[in-house]
């Protein structure tokens, strides 16, 4: 994929299906997007203001993945992505851990992370 090639997705109407939309995003891999940008990005509201900001300046035929990278960079500048990324990957690792001992520590952190209340810390340490 090269990232002066055209948004084709966008002009017969695929992008509409989410699927599609992932499978475009994740084209930009290489470009050093991870999973979560990914799936951020592959959401389609999210996608939708982005191509709100990038239609300002061009029409969907003259978009390139490049317009759309340049945009994804800007968006991962700000600070209400960089909080909602650290809030997901946080949640998401709390729920794949089983709590023990060993590793309250580490889940104590994320849970501070995550703006756990000590009420909220307690009734885990308790169950």
């Amino acid at each position: 994929m090269q990232l002066n090639e055209k948004l084709n997705f966008m002009l017969d109407g695929s992008f509409a299906n989410e699927n599609v939309l992932f499978k475009e995003i994740a084209k930009l891999r290489p470009c050093g997007l991870d999973e979560f940008d990914v799936n951020f990005f592959g959401n389609m509201d999210v996608f939708n203001t982005m191509l709100a900001r990038i239609s300002k300046e061009k029409k969907v035929e003259q978009m390139t993945f490049s317009d759309l990278y340049t945009e994804i960079v800007k968006f991962k500048k700000a600070d209400v992505y960089k909080e909602i990324r650290e809030v997901t990957i946080a949640s998401e690792r709390l729920g794949e851990t089983v709590g023990n001992i060993e590793n309250w520590s580490q889940d104590l952190a994320l849970f501070e992370s995550l703006g756990a209340s000590q009420d909220v810390i307690n009734k885990v340490i308790i169950t």
